[in-house]
């Protein structure tokens, strides 16, 4: 059976009159459903969700904001390129098939997106949307409700009709299906309704209506774009645009200009209140809301971009967003590429900062694009630069660029992936020939990070002052990825709302890294990074406020070993805990030369509450020597680490959670308290059997790297 889609040729008609001739056009593509099955047949529109699936018509969340401005660019992409077509054609059969169904907008409280974590493995709970208020754990099956899932669902419910009704405006605006239109409008009438309940902002952020002003932002971001989109045509007379301003835009956005007054400093919050501004302003014609958007002192875009990266000690920047963190540095991505994407025109260093904004991430990917999650929100083993390549489309479409273009080819050429994002259609560029990705050692020394790559082995090391924003207490920690697999990682977190387990994964206790005195914060007053890239090592060090306690870490990337040493430091005696977190069960090989105990510092027991009480099925024991220990990572990789101590100690194993909480981990935690101490650790990736079958005493010490940028 053969089916037409109608093209329209007049897409930047902004009159009744241009648009009704548009709708004549008898320009057609010939479509034979038959061979065109379905593209696609996983689509994450939920980036914290790994689980999720929905339609490409869906979009993804976090979204990029556009209008009736790509209009025609993606006819041109229709006409042009057969991936476009059918593309085309796969949003189309989705459209309808939404269409036949209502809006899904409850007119009901806004919750907070953090509760819609499981309790128990703080996994990112999925709905059915023929069984919407099951809130389902992916990982137990278990079935979550109550007020609080019930008020999060209801946020992303909305969310996901607010994109796909952006996408029915645009599959109208190109074919003229007056289905699609007649769902929109539905949907725009609901909101209306929606923002009249003014009873749901009691008690919320600055009186927002979506629980807070970033949840506000986003939702009429998108409605601008929809109603840009349906500007001029015959769904959407002057009557319906006079009820959408007045019961939805000139009410919402004195919330968002009285929110970003109050901000002192450049925040992801006020990237979306910058779009929201300017894609509202433009639709109504609002100088003053456009004017505030662009160049406001503190929160403007032209702002945001000066100083909402981070800086290094000579204000140079990398890329990274300030806020110390993966999530949140895409999040701010997101409204900031959408607003450029909306200027004709911008300076040189505009498009630079933008650029980095993307090619910082993708520095630090390793060989399957997996990413370090860095702060808040993300789970190692699926955070990945693959997730976000709506906004490497994008990027591409809009900055250009070498290393953009070559970018987003590494991400396609992993796993082979077919071209279905929205965003390629809307934004991206025209072609994009897969390449597979060069890994290469690199220095980011405004986010203060050092990776260091050989033959499919990637380690990183952390260093920096104390945390601000969404960041982690982290500093010294390191990384490392082998054969493809995580190893050691930072954790991530999963939502807020599990207040516990945010505050263990946010701990120093939690990270790779180095405790003192049992203290899961690090309150650092000084801190140092050096690299020699082309001798694979790393050198960091933090200097703690209190007494000046000085801890310094050195890691070199031998292929298949790791070698990693460590110096500490004090005025007095401290309590000096080196922490390590490999993924899987261990077992001690060598349990070292039991110390005597008159050797033994005076330590306090662990701590058992607090972040502590996390770990768990604790056992002990002391040596005076090297001690070994071997975890298996997979049923085919092993990790095998030797350490050694210029002091006695004492070595706890324990059961701990990762993230989400079954993926579990084996700590090793190295105990002991002296004035003056050196630890030393050589970790070797295996697949057979191990080479390292006593400590390489050899290897040790590590030379300093030269001097470099940090």
């Amino acid at each position: 059976m053969e089916r037409k889609v109608t093209v329209l040729t007049n897409l930047a008609g902004n009159s009744h009159d241009g648009a009704h001739k548009a709708y004549e056009d008898n320009d057609v593509i010939n479509i034979n459903s038959t061979d065109h099955p379905p593209l696609a047949p996983h689509h994450q529109p939920n980036v914290l969700s790994p689980h999720s699936l929905g339609p490409i018509a869906e979009d993804v969340w976090p979204t990029l904001f556009w209008g009736p401005e790509r209009l025609e660019e993606v006819r041109r992409k229709i006409e042009h390129h057969s991936w476009a077509k059918e593309l085309f054609t796969t949003l189309c059969r989705e459209a309808r098939e939404v269409a036949a169904a209502e809006p899904l907008l409850p007119i009901e409280p806004i919750g907070w997106r953090h509760s819609f974590y499981s309790p128990v493995t703080s996994e990112h709970l999925i709905f059915d949307l023929r069984s919407p208020h099951q809130y389902v754990d992916p990982h137990d099956q278990t079935v979550y409700t109550g007020e609080e899932y019930r008020k999060a669902w209801v946020l992303l419910a909305h969310e996901r009709t607010y994109r796909l009704m952006r996408t029915l405006a645009l599959l109208y605006r190109l074919t003229g299906d007056k289905s699609f239109a007649t769902w929109v409008v539905k949907g725009l009438e609901k909101a209306v309704v929606m923002f009249a309940q003014n009873q749901f902002r009691r008690g919320n952020n600055t009186e927002a209506l979506y629980f807070q002003p970033l949840y506000d932002a986003q939702i009429l971001s998108l409605l601008a774009n929809t109603c840009a989109l349906l500007q001029g045509t015959p769904a959407y007379p002057e009557t319906l645009h006079q009820r959408v301003a007045e019961g939805i835009f000139l009410p919402a956005m004195p919330y968002q200009i009285r929110f970003i007054e109050k901000q002192p400093y450049p925040h992801n919050m006020t990237c979306y209140v910058d779009a929201a501004l300017l894609f509202a302003g433009r639709l109504l014609g609002r100088a003053d809301w456009v004017e505030r958007a662009l160049h406001h002192p503190v929160s403007g875009f032209y702002a945001m971009l000066a100083n909402g990266l981070a800086k290094d000690a000579d204000g140079n920047v990398d890329g990274f967003w300030l806020e110390d963190t993966q999530f949140y540095h895409f999040y701010s991505v997101c409204p900031l590429l959408s607003i450029y994407g909306l200027l004709k025109d911008a300076e040189s260093e505009v498009v630079y900062r933008l650029r980095r904004m993307l090619l910082a991430p993708a520095e630090m990917a390793d060989s399957q694009l997996r990413l370090p999650v860095i702060g808040d929100l993300g789970a190692p083993k699926v955070k990945k630069l693959s997730t976000y390549i709506h906004v490497y489309e994008a990027g591409a479409g809009l900055l250009g660029g070498e290393e953009l273009l070559a970018t987003l080819a590494g991400i396609y050429s992993v796993g082979s992936r077919p071209r279905t994002s929205l965003s390629a259609l809307v934004l991206g560029p025209d072609t994009v020939e897969p390449a597979p990705p060069k890994p290469r050692s690199v220095i980011l020394p405004a986010t203060n990070m050092v990776f260091l790559r050989k033959v499919g082995y990637q380690a990183f090391l952390k260093s920096g002052l104390t945390p601000k924003g969404h960041g982690h207490h982290d500093r010294l920690s390191f990384g490392l990825t082998a054969h493809g697999q995580p190893i050691l990682t930072d954790p991530g977190t999963a939502g807020y709302a599990e207040r516990d387990y945010t505050a263990y994964c946010r701990s120093a206790l939690a990270h790779n890294t180095v405790l003192v005195d049992d203290d899961e914060k690090q309150h650092i007053a000084d801190s140092y990074l050096k690299a020699s890239l082309p001798q694979l090592t790393v050198a960091a060090g933090i200097t703690l406020k209190d007494d000046k306690a000085h801890l310094q870490r050195r890691l070199q990337l031998a292929p298949p070993l790791l070698l990693l040493e460590d110096t500490y430091s004090s005025a007095a005696s401290r309590v000096f805990t080196w922490a390590i977190h490999p993924y899987g069960a261990a077992v001690v090989a060598w349990p070292g030369q039991p110390a005597a105990e008159s050797s033994l510092p005076s330590l306090p027991p662990l701590p058992d509450d607090g972040v502590f009480r996390y770990l768990t099925n604790l056992r002990h024991g002391t040596s005076a020597g090297p001690l070994c220990v071997d975890w298996q990572v997979t049923e085919e990789i092993w990790l095998r680490v030797w350490v050694w101590a210029s002091k006695p100690f004492v070595y706890t194993l324990a059961a701990s959670p990762g993230n989400p909480r079954p993926d579990r981990h084996t700590s090793l935690l190295v105990r002991t308290a002296f004035n003056q101490l050196t630890i030393r650790a050589a970790f070797e990736v295996y697949m057979a059997s191990p080479t390292l079958a006593t400590y390489p005493g050899e290897c040790f010490p590590l030379s300093s790297p030269a001097p470099a940028a940090g």
